[in-house]
């Protein structure tokens, strides 16, 4: 007895101990770098510091946060990079002239699609409905539930509906950055790193290059979840934390469901490999800790199973073709360098002589300063083994063989993994960001104890001595044809006082040791100008070739140039509106656009609550092949992205647009339908810039033939017409050799277009030659054009653009094509586009479609057929839709009598159109069929009278039931059956987490109580 109660005292003994650990985690003991004995503690306001060093990093943390996005703070503006779309018309149109825009280069998926999905949300809430469905965009897709639309992060959510979408995902930006640097401090601090080497990386992690230029992805969410996620395990592991385990769930649901299922498994795998590692060495306690973390990890799936099992159900038959290839994608060698001197890479939007390198400082560059990275080197060389460091060095070393594809990682191991293959690799950049802050925390706190012994020299020394070898060839063969550029000059100018400084800081705590807290927060604050000078100049730096680099870095620095440096807007034109954009509002009803060489319009970048069937989404094979029935080239750009030209390839005199709704279709200014009978040889896209053109002016235009074709028209678009006479501006069109043939033509002054047309009885290109295109206005000529081009930026392929013999860094906003002649599948010989009617002509161009089908109509009977006979019958219009519809053979035991196609009196009303449910009141004399034109999906079900009735895909992707004679009321309803299993399961995990939680806890409060009164 005696020994039994003397075991249950110890386990009361242990419990207690437990939950003192628990109210107060244990604090890394501080020691002097040179006896190893405790420090004193310092008195005063340092001690108060030390004792509430938590509250200190906080208010650190706010107060560069402040600093880094000032405009919020002080202006009240808000972040967003859909300011990129004021370079555009209609939107260029908006801008005062006095403002100055955010220079950003911020991801447009952003501005795509999660401005429009939250406050697409936002709304559907308010009116009290959640949309499972969203019927506005892509013809109708499942939104909610679905996991890639980032919508079920419970704070975003909060923070949205409590402000609005503006306010709330600009605090959403902010509060997860300062999360991140919060956690990753405490993190540090658990693993045994001083508190300046914890703050100085997380100064690095909060505000380096990845979380701050791509604030709207889920891929900065889920980077934030890492310290947090980390932290919690790590006080499960050291204290079974209760808190903790409560919220590790939540955190792994958070990851799950932010919107991004590749960074899911990024992270996944990471933690997984972290927390194997760090159970290996609890001897007596790895199968106990092992069951806890799966068992947690469980729950966090049985959390998400409602989003879980829509996104299985949503890409069940999701056309993964275009990802088969995406494991392959590796860094360039480059990237070595720019970690360390980003832009010897040149500007970040470098075009021409290295094209892969577009764009790099999100696809290649992953900068956390100078100081740490530096530090990173040196603690090869002195290194001080501790706790988890061990493991981010090998897996830092993996990152970088699978980034860099050392030894064909990817084609012997990555390509076999399913997880792994469907994506590019190089996303990965996520993780090794946050393992290099990692490690410069320990190299920083290396340096801050005495910088320890050297280990490992020759090894290491041998290791960076590669690393530099590679990165320095590869910089001096990008370099080897052509001088360092007047940007990369400029930005070398301002990085080169941050190397040497960075380099003295490191010196001086060499031979001196740190020990001033103002040498600590010096060196702080140069981690954290350097992150900014670095982020502004990527942004500020002029490209102006006839710019010095002191009038670079002054126009960079410039005091009206700052408000350029954040990407914020005003809060009024977060939602923009213009002339066009209010007539499709007032006019559309619950008609569709289709719009035209849009992008950011027919991706509704910025919500305008319209409905239209463009834009980018997740598409199915079906979904595919309906879109490629309006044009075959609907995804020659994306495989995600299906955008109609205004070519011959988009076909709107097709019957099946109009059974679409298709109400209006929006081109850019000066277009016609006219565009739509001619195909594009080469077309310049459109850019906010113009040269003027005096008498006497000649404008050299050269490019490279993109492919072999015959073209009889030119046009070069204008912003100001006032020449008395259009033929006294010509066009010459040769070879730049100037051994092939010439031909000249003479302007005409098209207002409708806003252009000047050059016609051309014949002229042959030859794929891959060069060419030259030479404007010239007579000498004798009355009055001035401006001709609009780029500025800085060259679209046409090797094209260059001189004025006057001076080259222009740009490009003329000019299009080649030639006149075609319909085929003979065409109706009538020829397309037949008189449907269409001018309606708006202003900042767009909207005709309208006299038409268009409402969103419902009667039918008479189907014709049964094959999908391939069915497609084939939509193109060439085989049958009329108003009087009959097509269904698929493999339907009719289930649809029944096909009936006969023949027209049905009747009437169709809309009553109400919701995003998840839509009534229609039906009155028809004769049996026949209701079709409703939104994407047919098998969670749509449907009654009539109240009494289910069966759903058919019609016309390939329409809605179909069959509606017997009478007057009716038609209701369908989108709503999955799994869902509301699906939420059971969430809801009763959910309280089974609560519940285990309180008990573990009272059993903990039973224990302390029973310690006390013994």
């Amino acid at each position: 007895m005696r020994n039994g109660s003397e075991r249950n005292r110890l386990k009361l003994s242990q419990e207690a101990g437990r939950q003192r650990m628990d109210s107060d985690p244990p604090k890394t003991i501080d020691r002097s770098p040179l006896t190893g004995l405790p420090a004193r503690p310092p008195p005063g306001w340092a001690a108060f510091l030390r004792r509430h060093d938590g509250w200190f990093v906080a208010l650190f943390l706010i107060v560069l946060t402040v600093a880094a996005y000032p405009r919020v703070f002080l202006k009240g503006e808000v972040i967003s990079p859909a300011s990129i779309l004021y370079w555009y018309p209609p939107w260029d149109r908006l801008l005062p002239a006095d403002a100055i825009l955010p220079k950003n280069n911020v991801l447009s998926d952003e501005i795509d699609s999660t401005i429009p999905e939250v406050e697409y949300l936002r709304e559907q809430i308010l009116r009290g409905e959640l949309p499972s469905w969203r019927d506005i965009n892509s013809n109708g897709t499942p939104m909610f539930w679905i996991i890639i639309n980032q919508l079920m992060v419970a704070p975003l959510l909060l923070l949205v509906l409590i402000f609005d979408t503006a306010q709330g995902l600009s605090i959403f930006a902010l509060a997860r950055q300062f999360a991140a640097g919060w956690f990753f401090y405490q993190y540090a601090r658990i693993m045994g790193i001083g508190r300046w080497a914890s703050l100085a990386s997380a100064v690095a992690f909060t505000y380096g290059s990845f979380p701050v230029q791509t604030f709207g992805r889920p891929l900065s969410f889920q980077l934030m979840l890492l310290p947090v996620s980390l932290y919690a395990m790590e006080r499960i592991i050291r204290q079974t934390s209760l808190r903790w385990i409560a919220l590790l769930p939540v955190l792994l649901h958070w990851n799950i469901v932010s919107g991004f299922p590749a960074g899911t498994i990024y992270c996944f795998y990471f933690l997984v490999l972290y927390g194997l590692y760090r159970l290996a060495a609890q001897p007596g306690r790895r199968l106990r800790l092992l069951g806890l973390f799966v068992l947690l990890g469980g729950v966090a799936v049985l959390l998400s199973a409602p989003a879980l099992v829509a996104t299985t159900d949503f890409f069940k038959s999701f056309d993964w073709s275009y990802r088969v290839e995406r494991w392959r994608a590796c860094l360039p060698w480059i990237s070595l360098t720019t970690t360390l001197v980003p832009f010897l890479a040149g500007n970040p939007g470098r075009y021409g002589d290295a094209p892969e390198l577009y764009y790099w400082w999100f696809e290649h560059g992953v900068y956390i300063g100078v100081l740490p990275i530096l530090a990173l080197c040196a603690s090869l060389v002195y290194f001080r083994p501790a706790t988890g460091r061990w493991f981010f060095l090998a897996f830092g070393l993996w990152l970088f063989i699978l980034l860099f594809d050392v030894g064909g990682v990817l084609e012997r191991v990555i390509q076999y993994i399913p997880g792994l293959r469907s994506n590019p690799n190089t996303r990965q950049k996520v993780l090794l960001y946050f393992v290099a802050c990692i490690l410069a925390a320990y190299a920083l706190d290396d340096i801050a104890r005495g910088w320890g012994r050297r280990r490992l020299f020759r090894w290491t020394t041998l290791v960076i001595a590669a690393v530099l070898a590679a990165a320095g060839f590869s910089t001096v063969e990008l370099w080897s044809g052509a001088p360092l550029t007047g940007f990369v000059r400029a930005h070398l100018w301002i990085q080169l006082p941050v190397i040497l400084v960075s380099a003295m800081i490191l010196l001086i705590a060499r031979m001196k040791g740190i020990t001033s807290s103002a040498f600590k927060l010096f060196a702080i604050g140069l981690i954290f100008v350097d992150l900014q000078l670095m982020d502004k100049c990527a942004l500020g730096l002029t490209n102006k070739d006839t710019a010095s680099d002191s009038q670079r870095i002054s126009e960079c620095f410039n005091i009206q140039a700052f408000s350029g440096w954040n990407p914020t807007i005003k809060p009024h034109l977060y939602f923009l509106s213009t002339p066009g954009i209010s007539f499709l509002q007032d006019n559309l009803g619950d008609g569709k656009m289709l719009s035209l060489d849009r992008a950011f319009l027919a991706n509704t970048p910025l919500y305008f609550g319209l409905n239209n069937i463009s834009g980018r989404a997740f598409l199915s094979t079906r979904e595919k092949e309906m879109y490629r029935i309006i044009a075959d080239d609907a995804f020659r750009d994306s495989p995600t992205q299906f955008l109609f030209k205004s070519n011959s390839s988009t076909r709107l005199d097709r019957q099946f647009v109009d059974a679409l709704g298709v109400k209006y279709v929006v081109l850019s200014p000066g277009q016609s339908m006219d565009n739509l009978l001619r195909d594009d040889f080469l077309r310049q896209k459109e850019w906010n810039h113009q040269l003027p053109m005096a008498p006497g002016t000649r404008l050299r235009q050269s490019f490279s033939a993109p492919k072999s074709a015959a073209i009889n028209t030119v046009t070069l678009r204008v912003a100001e017409y006032q020449l008395e006479d259009a033929a006294s501006l010509s066009l010459t069109l040769s070879d730049e050799t100037g051994q092939g043939t010439a031909a000249e033509s003479k302007g005409i002054w098209s207002p409708v277009r806003g252009s000047v047309v050059f016609e051309f009885p014949t002229y042959t290109f030859e794929e891959g030659r060069r060419y030259v295109a030479e404007f010239t206005v007579d000498r004798e000529a009355a009055g001035s054009l401006s001709a609009l081009c780029t500025r800085d930026v060259h679209f046409i392929s090797g094209g260059e653009l001189t004025v006057e013999g001076t080259k222009w860094p740009g490009d003329l906003s000019l299009s080649m094509y030639r006149d075609i002649q319909w085929s003979s599948d065409a109706v009538n010989g020829k397309a037949d586009l008189t449907k269409f009617e001018l309606a708006h002509r202003d900042d767009l161009v909207i005709y309208e479609n006299k038409n268009a089908f409402p969103r419902a109509w009667l039918v008479g009977g189907l014709r049964y057929a094959t999908d391939e006979e069915i497609l084939a019958g939509l193109k060439s219009d085989a049958l009329d839709l108003r009087r009959g519809a097509w269904a698929p053979i493999g339907e009719q035991p289930n649809i029944g009598d096909a009936g006969k196609i023949a027209d049905v009196s009747g009437r169709v009303a809309a009553s109400s159109l919701k995003s998840s449910r839509q009534t229609f009141e039906v009155q028809t004399d004769r049996d026949g069929f209701l079709i409703v034109n939104d994407n047919f999906h098998r969670n749509w079900s449907a009654r009539i009278d109240g009494v289910p009735t069966p759903i058919f895909r019609a016309d390939y992707n329409f809605r179909g039931v069959r509606i017997p004679q009478g007057t009716h009321v038609v209701e369908f309803t989108y709503r999955p059956p799994y869902l509301y299993a699906t939420l059971a399961v969430s809801i009763l995990t959910a309280a089974a987490l609560a519940g285990g939680v309180l008990r573990a806890a009272r059993r903990r409060r039973a224990c302390r109580d029973a310690m006390a009164v013994g």
